[in-house]
C-alpha cells in the first residue's frame, strides 16, 4: 500500500515498451505461468523498457518451489530489464541470476518522501501553513497520497480534503486503498479494521463486540504488519487517518453496524454515557437518548461530563423533550445555558416546526425549553408570556413533576428579572420547599433571583460576592463559554455599581476565553468588519451591547452623536423589557444636552414603580423632583456626572500624535522631558505608579534619580500648563486630570461609537475621514522612547479601525474606489499590511476588477514569502479562493 504498484505503472508509462504482469489473486502456479507467458509473447523484439512483475509475493505463495520465477530469471538476458514488486519479503536470492552491482533493491523507506520532499510537492499552492501541515501529517511520506494532495492543492480544494479524510474529494484515494490494501485482508481482519475506524478510541472489548468474537489475536496480528495500519495507546486502538477515511467511505453500513454493536455492548456493561456517544456516532439518536436516560440524573451541583453534554446537545429536540431524564439535565445545565443565543434560535425553530399531531407532552416540554431559552438570552418579556402559557397547560400533565418544577423555578427567575423580586423568591420557595438552593437542580435560577434582588438594591459588595461564587462555579465546569458568560455578567455589575470600572477593559480581559467569540460579536460588533451592520444584536439586543453603547456615548463631546447611541440603547433595553436596565438607559439620556430630560425621568419613575425595591423607587422619584438621594443608581449617576458628555470638552488639550499641548486652540510651550511625562500619563487614561512612569521615561536611570526627575518634571509640568490640578497625585503615583482632552483617546472613542451605529451620516463620514487622514499622513514623534512603542500600537489599531469602518461603509454604499483609496493609504505605510490587502482585494472585486484583485493577491503572497518566509492567514487564503473562483 506504499505505492509499489503505482511506481510500477509510472515506470511503465515513462519507459516505452515496458510490460506489466500482475500476479494478484493468482490461484495456482499454472495460472501465474499463463499470465507470464502471455505477457512475454507480447513483448517487443528485441525487448525494451522493463518487464514489471507486480505482487511477486502472491506468486511465491502459489509457487513455493519458485519454478516460474526461476525459469524467468535464468533467462533474464533474453527478457531485458526486470522489476519485481512485492508487498512482503520473498525467499529469493537475486545474486543467483545477476551480479550484485546489477541488482537495485528498494524498500518501503526508499519509497517514502522525506518531509522536505513532501513540503516541496505542496509548497507551490497558496494554502495556509496549517492546512499543508495537516496534509503532511495525513500522507506520512506516502508518495501516492502526497501527489494526490498536491493536485488538490493546485485546484484549491486541499483544505476541504484534509478536514474530512472520508469525504468525496478523496474518493480516488479511497478506491486505491481499497484495491491495494484492504482487499488483501481476511474477513476478520477487515471487520476489526472497520470497528477500530468506526469507534473513537476503540478498545479491544469494542472490537470484540463488533466481531462478536475475541478480537485480541486479530488485532495483535495487524499490529505486527509493516507498514503500520493500527496504533495502540494503552488499551485504545486507532487506524491511520487515510486508511480510516477509506474504511468509512467504502464500508458505511459496516461502520454503522460496528458502532451499534459496540454501543449495545457498552450499554450491557452499564457504561451508559459511552454507549450513548457510540449510538450517536452511529446515527441512532433514539438509542443514544435511551442510554442517557438509563444513566439517570446527575446530583445537584455535580458537573456534567463533556461526553454527556455533547451527546445531549446532538440529540433532536423532539427526543430531548420526550425523554425521562435528559430534558431536565439539558435545560438546567450551565454549559447549555451559557450559550443562550444558539439555544433560543434552535428552540424557536423547533417549536415553529411542531405539527398539530405532535405528542402534547413533547409540545408542553418544548414550550418550557423555549421559556428557558428566552430567559437566558435577554428576551424577558417573551419569557413571561411563554411561562404563563405553560402554566395554563401544566394541569394536563400531573405526573411531569420535573417539568413542573423547572417551569416554576424558571418563572420565578423571570419575575425577579422583571423587578418582582418578592414574588420570584416566594414562588421559588413554594416550588422547592425548604431545600437549600445548592441541593436542588435549580440553583442557577435561585442565583438569578438573588442577583437581581441585590443589584436592584445597589448592594455592591454582596452582588460581587455572589458573582464571584458564580465565576468560581463556572471555572469548575472547565468550559470557556460558561466562564466567559459569567465574567460578562460580572462586568455589567461592575459598570453599574462602581463609577470607576471599565466595562470595555473587563470584556477585553475575557476576549481570549475559549468559545466566547459569539458572545463578543453580539455585544461588541467584533465580527467581520466587511459584513453589513445587520448583526444579530440588531435583531435582538442584549444588556452588554446596550451598556457598551452608553459607555461609548459618555466619552463623546458631541451631544448629537451621544444621543443617537443612547437612543439605540434605550430602544434595546425596552425590547429586552427589564425595568432596571430601562431606567439606566433613561438616566443616561437625561444628561444629554437637548434631550427631553423631563420626559425621560418621568418614564424612569413609571418603570421604578414596577420594581419591588422601595429604595430604588424613592431614588428615582427624588431625581424626578430634582433632588439627590442615595440609592441603587448612585454609582451609575456619579459615572454620568463625571463623564466627558456631562462636563463638556476641556479647553486644555494634549495631542500625543503631534507632540503638542494647546489651550483654546493656542499652543502651550512644554519642554521635551515634561512632554514625555505628559504623553505617558495621557496614554494611560488612568492612574500610573511612579515605577511605571519611570520605566517608560527613564528606563536606564537609577531608581532614586528617576524618582527625583519625575517629581521635578511634574512640578514643572503643572507650572507650564498653569494648572496645579492638571496632574493629580494618587496613591503611589500620578494621574492626568480627567478634564484634560487627549486627541488619541477622543479619536478612539469616536471610532468606537461609530462602530456601534447601524448606518453612518455624512458628518460621521467626514469625522471618520478626518481621523484617518491625520493618522495616515502625520509624521510621528521623532524621539523613540520606550513609551512610543505603546503609542505606535495604538495608532496602528486606531488607523485600521477607522479604515475598516470607512471601507465597510463605502462598500455598503456602492463606492468601491473610496474603499480602495483607504487601502492604498495603509499600504503606503506598510506594503505587507494584511487588513489593507484584504480591503484592496475586496474593493477591486466589488469594482469588477477581478483580474487585478487576483494579481494583487498573488503579489502579496509572493512578497510575504520573500520577506518573512510565511503564508497568509486563513481568512485571506479563503479570500484568494473566493477571488480565484469568481475570476474563473
Amino acid at each position: 500500500g506504499w505505492g509499489k504498484s503505482f511506481l510500477g505503472k509510472e515506470l511503465a508509462r515513462a519507459l516505452p515498451g515496458s510490460t506489466v504482469v500482475e500476479f494478484r489473486n493468482a490461484r495456482s502456479a499454472e495460472a501465474a505461468n499463463a499470465r507470464l507467458s502471455e505477457a512475454l509473447a507480447a513483448r517487443p523484439k528485441p525487448p525494451s523498457g522493463f518487464l514489471i512483475l507486480d505482487d511477486v509475493d502472491e506468486l511465491a505463495a502459489v509457487d513455493p518451489e519458485g519454478t516460474v520465477l526461476d525459469a524467468l530469471l535464468s533467462a533474464a538476458e533474453k527478457h531485458g530489464r526486470i522489476a519485481l514488486l512485492s508487498r512482503n519479503a520473498i525467499p529469493l536470492d537475486l545474486t543467483r541470476y545477476a551480479a550484485p552491482h546489477e541488482v537495485l533493491s528498494l524498500k518501503r523507506q526508499d519509497l517514502e518522501l522525506t518531509p522536505e520532499e513532501s513540503l516541496s510537492a505542496l509548497s507551490a499552492s497558496n494554502e495556509p501553513r496549517e492546512v499543508v501541515e495537516r496534509a503532511l501529517e495525513l500522507s506520512g511520506g506516502w508518495a501516492v497520497a502526497t501527489l494526490f494532495f498536491s493536485r488538490l492543492a493546485r485546484e484549491g480544494r486541499l483544505r476541504e480534503a484534509v478536514e474530512n479524510p472520508a469525504g468525496d474529494l478523496l474518493r480516488d484515494l479511497h478506491e486505491y486503498v481499497g484495491a491495494q490494501t484492504l482487499s488483501r485482508l481476511t474477513k476478520e481482519q477487515l471487520a476489526a479494521m472497520i470497528a477500530v475506524a468506526a469507534v473513537p478510541s476503540a478498545t479491544c472489548e469494542d472490537v470484540s463486540a463488533a466481531l462478536q468474537q475475541d478480537a485480541a489475536p486479530v488485532l495483535e496480528g495487524i499490529l505486527s504488519w509493516r507498514p503500520l495500519y493500527l496504533k495502540r495507546d494503552g488499551n485504545a486502538f486507532t487506524v491511520r487517518p487515510l486508511i480510516a477515511g477509506a474504511l468509512q467511505a467504502l464500508y458505511p453500513i459496516q461502520i454503522r453496524a460496528s458502532l451499534e454493536r459496540a454501543a449495545r455492548a457498552q450499554g450491557d456493561a452499564r457504561n451508559y454515557v459511552r454507549a450513548a456517544a457510540l449510538a450517536s456516532a452511529a446515527g441512532i439518536p433514539a438509542l443514544a437518548a435511551e442510554f442517557l436516560d438509563a444513566a439517570g440524573p446527575y446530583r445537584p451541583g455535580e458537573v456534567m461530563s463533556v461526553d454527556y453534554y455533547e451527546v445531549a446537545r446532538s440529540l433532536p429536540l423532539e427526543l430531548v423533550c420526550a425523554s425521562k431524564c435528559v430534558f431536565l439535565e439539558f435545560f438546567t445545565n450551565q454549559r447549555v445555558r451559557s450559550r443562550p443565543y444558539v439555544l433560543a434560535q434552535r428552540l424557536e425553530r423547533f417549536v415553529q416546526s411542531l405539527t398539530p399531531d405532535v405528542d402534547p407532552f413533547v409540545r408542553y416540554s418544548a414550550q418550557i425549553g423555549l421559556l428557558v431559552a428566552f430567559n437566558v438570552s435577554a428576551r424577558t418579556r417573551e419569557a413571561e408570556v411563554v411561562a404563563r402559557e405553560c402554566i395554563a397547560t401544566a394541569a394536563a400533565f400531573p405526573e411531569a413533576h420535573d417539568r413542573q418544577k423547572l417551569l416554576m423555578s424558571e418563572f420565578s427567575a423571570v419575575l425577579a428579572t422583571l423587578g418582582r423580586v418578592d414574588q420570584g423568591r416566594q414562588m421559588w420557595e413554594e416550588t422547592n420547599g425548604n431545600e437549600a438552593p445548592a441541593a436542588t437542580k435549580f440553583y442557577l435560577q435561585h442565583a438569578r433571583i438573588a442577583y437581581f434582588t441585590l443589584l436592584q438594591r445597589g448592594e455592591r459588595v454582596k452582588v460581587l460576592e455572589l458573582l464571584e461564587q458564580y465565576v468560581g462555579m463556572s471555572r469548575r465546569w472547565n468550559d470557556g463559554v460558561a466562564l466567559g458568560f459569567a465574567l460578562a455578567v460580572r462586568a455589567l455589575a461592575h459598570f453599574m455599581l462602581d463609577a470607576t470600572a471599565s466595562i470595555a477593559g473587563d470584556l477585553a480581559h475575557i476576549a481570549d476565553a475559549v468559545g466566547i467569540k459569539d458572545f463578543l460579536e453580539l455585544s461588541q460588533n467584533f465580527g467581520d468588519p466587511f459584513e453589513p451592520p445587520t448583526m444579530r444584536e440588531r435583531e435582538h439586543p442584549i444588556q452588554t451591547s446596550c451598556i457598551l453603547a452608553i459607555d461609548a456615548a459618555l466619552a463623546q463631546s458631541d451631544p448629537e452623536l451621544a444621543l443617537r447611541l443612547i437612543e439605540g440603547a434605550i430602544g434595546g433595553f425596552d425590547e429586552i423589557g427589564e425595568p432596571y436596565w430601562q431606567i439606566a438607559g433613561r438616566l443616561s439620556g437625561a444628561i444629554v444636552p437637548g434631550a427631553p430630560r423631563d420626559q425621560l425621568l418621568a418614564e424612569a419613575e413609571a418603570l421604578a414603580d414596577q420594581i419591588e425595591v422601595p429604595e430604588l423607587r424613592n431614588q428615582i422619584q427624588s431625581l424626578r423632583l430634582g433632588k439627590e438621594r442615595p440609592g441603587p443608581y448612585s454609582a451609575f449617576m456619579a459615572r454620568l456626572r463625571n463623564s466627558v458628555l456631562s462636563q463638556g470638552a476641556s479647553a486644555l488639550r494634549v495631542n500625543v500624535v503631534k507632540g503638542t499641548v494647546t489651550r483654546g486652540g493656542a499652543q502651550i510651550a512644554v519642554r521635551q522631558r515634561e512632554l514625555e511625562v505628559l504623553a505617558v500619563l495621557a496614554m494611560a487614561g488612568g492612574p500610573l505608579s511612579i515605577e511605571q512612569i519611570c520605566a517608560q521615561v527613564w528606563p536606564e536611570a537609577d531608581p532614586a534619580a528617576a524618582l527625583s526627575a519625575l517629581r521635578m518634571s511634574v512640578h514643572r509640568l503643572r507650572k507650564q500648563l498653569d494648572d496645579q490640578s492638571a496632574v493629580l497625585n494618587v496613591t503611589g503615583g500620578y494621574q492626568l486630570s480627567p478634564n484634560i482632552a487627549v486627541d488619541l483617546s477622543e479619536s478612539e472613542h469616536v471610532v468606537a461609537a461609530l462602530r456601534r451605529l447601524a448606518a453612518l451620516t455624512e458628518p460621521d463620514r467626514m469625522r471618520l475621514e478626518s481621523i484617518f487622514q491625520e493618522l495616515a499622513t502625520t509624521a510621528p514623534l521623532n524621539e523613540r522612547m520606550p513609551w512610543y512603542q505603546t503609542l505606535e500600537r495604538r495608532l496602528d489599531d486606531l488607523r485600521h479601525a477607522a479604515a475598516n469602518l470607512i471601507a465597510r461603509d463605502a462598500l455598503a454604499n456602492g463606492q468601491p474606489l473610496r474603499a480602495l483609496e483607504t487601502a492604498e493609504a495603509l499600504l503606503r505605510i506598510d506594503p505587507l499590511d494584511e487588513p489593507a490587502v484584504e480591503t484592496a482585494v475586496r474593493a477591486l472585486m466589488a469594482a469588477g476588477e477581478r483580474g487585478e484583485a487576483s494579481r494583487r493577491w498573488r503579489q502579496y503572497v509572493r512578497h510575504l514569502e520573500d520577506e518573512y518566509g510565511t503564508q497568509p492567514s486563513v481568512d485571506l487564503s479563503e479570500l484568494l479562493t473566493e477571488t480565484a473562483l469568481q475570476t474563473a
